[in-house]
């Protein structure tokens, strides 16, 4: 026992004085910020850098930033001299993380002889910082370059759309731009295209982008920019809008933040994390006692084309599929009309042909059964004729005894019993009941149609997002992974890997938009639209948010076996009582009897009588000759009894009644698939509703979980890969969850009769208000 505690006491000492030797070895670095001016990648880039060295430095190295080594120029050159000279003057840093232009220069101008990691620079080779053998112009310097950037982006732009002549704006940190314009109309001439420069400044000397603008000659089809350096606030969303009115594209040299802000595209890497963990290292490498003009300097940018779909539309550039499919498209184009749910199903009412053939029908129905009643009404007829007749015929014809004359008759005919003209009227009133049941059962299945279409469109547009949102969390982790196989922290696999997984959401992300493209194409057709045609559609009545609530609404009732029996028992009591499908197999049964009882009253006689009083004169020309009565009446009753037709009737009725048992079995054979449909539908709404709360957690979960990765460096090529999948995988999940739920309520709702237009909501709000309901409803209620 006692050699035991003996080891332990070893240990300890030993692991107390390693402890005290680890921190009495550790030293504080300062590192200082210095930029030109205020930059929407400039506040990235710091907050990657020191994040990536919270995870790359070492335990015996404690970086600090302080406060008083940051220096901000204003976008004044002047002023940021001064700064950098007073920074020069206090021995405030240990280093410089050096931002944008100017600021490396001033630097070494004002003697600061201490390491300068520059970031951010648009081309350090034309602007001087690297000499001629590919090393940095100073031995406490070191840059990166891009040297494939030209080529790169204006072989992508000019992919995107065609062009003739293209304009460069550059903010210049010295006399480079002619450099780099020699080097851009090189590679423009090489594809094609005719490179010129537009210059414009402010009083004070710096390079004014919308003065630039301004000059730009009519020739011009697209503009390409570097930086938009001194270019602040809201004037950057400003400056694109002006070039999106002129229907101008213009493509960045900087990243995706300008192409959020409207700018067309860019064809590079559109995170800070590349560059920030390239200088991250450099910083570790330079604290460790590597001079800064022996590090790398030169790298390939990583690829990562984003388009902004609203300037491209409005610029009159179609992106073509395979380029969609390989871009991120942050910002959507307009999506043609806007569609709510219900002004959708009223859209698909007024408009489907087969529902608007079935009203056509349903008013044929309505007046044949009213014209069935003009048997029992009187039969009123009047005939009247003048004739003069030929000489040859009067003296050769017996009953042509006279040239003139006239005669003018009125009848009158009144049925007072017939029981086939009764059965008729009962036949075509059953008819017109069945075409308005019909009517009725077309609108609940194009409301049907119409729901399942309209979330499908909203389902596609939803995996689209997510599938969407895991290729971003891919591209950020790319980003990443490049630029440690950059500086040698990772494997030079890692990257090919997730490349792989990045293809992988793209081929699924075709397949979403084919998915969404079907849909719309539907829901078009639907309306009686071209199926083209684009919608917009609101999806405020079917969101997670309604999902969560309907849950919360409904626990009490669904969160049981028993109870769930009991709520889907009087659905199927609602649904048998009003369904227009069960109320038109009722309505084929009457129809049917109906039709027996017209074969039965075939027995029965038919009971009338008529009336006729005429006017006539034939003799009007032999006057004197014959004597004629000019009045003539006449009354009688009718009767017409059929007593024997071969046995054609007895073979009719029995005909009939086997049909009408066919239909009787039929009815119970609809009352078990209406209960089996309900069931299975209800089965999915309760089922999809209990799933829906964890999953939508699950979801919420990944997501936090990889922003915590992206958020705290970690090279674990495995736990990244299966972390954005699970990101996927559970969003997808989730989504297809809740729509399950929302098609569910739309059949329960087919099945039972409701409709959503008389009812202004949605399936599964009327399903909601049904349950909840405290009594039963009454036809009113419905």
């Amino acid at each position: 026992m006692r050699a035991k505690w003996n080891s332990y006491i070893y240990l300890t000492i030993c692991w107390c004085v390693l402890t005290s030797g680890v921190l009495a070895e550790q030293h504080t670095v300062r590192l200082g910020v210095v930029q030109g001016g205020e930059h929407a990648w400039h506040s990235l880039l710091r907050g990657v850098v020191v994040n990536q060295l919270g995870a790359l430095a070492p335990d015996s190295i404690n970086i600090i930033t302080p406060a008083e080594g940051f220096v901000d120029g204003g976008w004044d050159r002047q002023v940021t001299r001064e700064r950098i000279g007073q920074l020069v003057a206090a021995d405030d840093v240990d280093m410089v993380l050096a931002l944008g232009p100017w600021v490396v220069e001033d630097l070494l101008e004002a003697g600061f002889e201490r390491p300068i990691v520059a970031l951010h620079r648009f081309d350090p080779i034309a602007e001087g910082l690297i000499d001629s053998a590919g090393r940095p112009i100073a031995e406490n310097l070191t840059v990166n370059v891009y040297p494939e950037r030209y080529r790169d982006d204006l072989t992508t732009l000019r992919s995107l759309h065609p062009i003739d002549t293209l304009a460069v704006m550059h903010f210049p940190s010295g006399d480079e731009t002619t450099r780099i314009l020699d080097r851009l109309q090189l590679i423009g001439e090489q594809l094609g295209m005719h490179v010129l420069s537009v210059e414009g400044f402010t009083p004070g000397g710096e390079y004014a982008f919308f003065k630039a603008y301004q000059s730009l000659p009519t020739s011009a089809d697209a503009v390409y920019v570097s930086p938009l350096w001194g270019v602040t606030g809201d004037a950057v969303r400003e400056f694109f809008a002006m070039a999106r009115r002129d229907r101008r594209p213009v493509f960045s040299a900087e990243g995706s933040l300008p192409v959020q802000r409207g700018a067309l595209a860019c064809g590079a890497g559109y995170t800070p994390n590349v560059e920030a963990t390239v200088a991250a290292w450099k910083i570790v490498r330079i604290v460790n006692g590597i001079r800064p003009a022996d590090l790398p300097v030169r790298f390939r940018q990583s690829r990562a084309l984003a388009i902004n779909g609203r300037t491209a539309e409005s610029c009159g550039i179609e992106v073509d599929d395979v380029t969609a499919a390989e871009a991120v498209i942050l910002d959507q184009p307009s999506e043609g009309d806007r569609y709510t749910y219900g002004e959708v199903l009223a859209a698909a009412r007024s408009r489907n042909p087969g529902v608007l053939a079935m009203y056509d029908r349903l008013e044929a129905a309505v007046r044949a059964s009213a014209a069935a009643y003009g048997d029992y009404l009187p039969h009123v007829s009047l005939d009247a004729q003048a004739v003069r007749v030929g000489p040859n015929t009067v003296h050769n014809s017996f009953d042509e005894v006279s040239r003139d004359q006239w005669t003018a008759a009125l009848r009158l005919e009144q049925t007072v019993f017939s029981a086939p003209a009764i059965r008729d009227i009962q036949l075509l009133a059953g008819k017109r009941d069945s075409v308005r049941l019909s009517a009725e059962i077309a609108r609940r299945d194009l409301e049907l149609a119409v729901t399942l279409a309209y979330l499908d469109v909203l389902e596609a547009g939803e995996l689209l997002a997510a599938e969407r949102s895991a290729l971003a969390a891919l591209d950020a982790f790319y980003e990443r992974y490049v630029g440690a196989a950059q500086v040698e922290v990772t494997s030079p696999a890692a990257p090919f890997r997730l490349a792989a997984a990045r293809s992988s959401v793209h081929a699924r992300i075709v397949a979403n938009r084919a998915a969404q493209e079907v849909a719309i194409g539907l829901l078009n057709l639907l309306l009686d639209h071209p199926a083209e045609r684009p919608l917009q559609l609101d999806s405020s009545a079917f969101t997670a948010a309604r999902h969560a609530s309907a849950f919360a609404r409904l626990r009490a009732i669904i969160d049981t076996r028993h109870k769930r029996d009991r709520a889907l028992n009087r659905i199927v009591t609602e649904a048998l009582a009003f369904s227009p499908d069960f109320r038109q197999a009722d309505v084929r049964l009457e129809l049917q009897d109906s039709r027996r009882d017209a074969v039965r009253a075939s027995y029965l006689p038919q009971i009338g009588f008529q009336a006729t009083f005429g006017l006539q004169d034939r003799l009007i020309d032999r006057a004197g000759e014959f004597e004629e009565e000019r009045s003539t009446w006449s009354l009688g009753a009718y009767l017409n009894w059929s007593l024997f037709e071969g046995g054609g009737r007895l073979k009719r009725g029995q005909q009939l009644q086997f049909e009408y048992s066919a239909l009787a079995y039929q009815r119970e054979q609809f009352r078990l698939q209406v209960t089996e449909q309900l069931r299975r539908a209800f089965t999915g709404v309760t089922h999809s509703l209990i799933a829906g709360l964890p999953l939508e957690r699950a979801a919420d979960r990944s997501r936090e979980y990889v922003e915590l990765m992206q958020q705290t460096p970690e090279y674990d090529l495995a736990v990244v890969l299966d972390a954005v999948a699970n990101l996927r995988n559970t969003r997808v999940t989730a989504i297809e969850n809740r729509f399950a739920y929302y098609r569910s309520t739309a059949r329960v709702a087919r099945t039972v009769g409701w409709s959503m237009i008389d009812r202004n909501t949605s399936p599964a709000e009327a399903m909601i208000a049904f349950l909840l309901s405290p009594k039963e409803p009454t036809d009113a209620d419905r």
